[in-house]
């Protein structure tokens, strides 16, 4: 979704985004995050539509599910609560019951040590193109 889609969808995004999700993962969603390049856009229209700046990012993009690479680029962050309680409900020392089961379910995405999983990243990167040979 463009930046100004997603900024001005709102309230429309929240109550469809977390009916979808509910129906087909069986929990909701509480909040939604974006990133704004600084380079390219001020996230103004975020900040106009309600989205909560939270700060820059490290500078590291995703390169597959687990594997992350420094690109030395911050982007800003912004996050949207869907639900009125969301701040309250992440931030408490337990998430409530229906939330901490389907946590509970979610496997630890790291399971190879360091090093191996240091080398399916460089060789997942390696394979990506740069975006100056296109």
């Amino acid at each position: 979704m463009s930046q100004l889609g997603l900024a001005h969808a709102g309230p429309l995004l929240g109550a469809r985004l977390s009916a979808d999700w509910q129906a087909r993962y069986g929990h909701p969603i509480l909040l939604v995050e974006t990133f704004v390049d600084p380079a390219r856009f001020h996230g103004a229209t975020y900040r106009a539509n309600g989205w909560t700046e939270l700060g820059p990012t490290q500078g590291h993009g995703r390169c597959a599910r687990d594997y992350y690479v420094a690109h030395g680029q911050a982007k800003m962050l912004f996050v949207r609560e869907l639900n009125n309680k969301a701040r309250r409900t992440l931030q408490a020392e337990h998430l409530p019951p229906a939330l901490a089961a389907i946590e509970a379910r979610v496997a630890p995405r790291r399971s190879a040590p360091a090093t191996a999983t240091a080398v399916g990243a460089f060789r997942c990167c390696a394979r990506l193109p740069h975006p100056h040979w296109q």
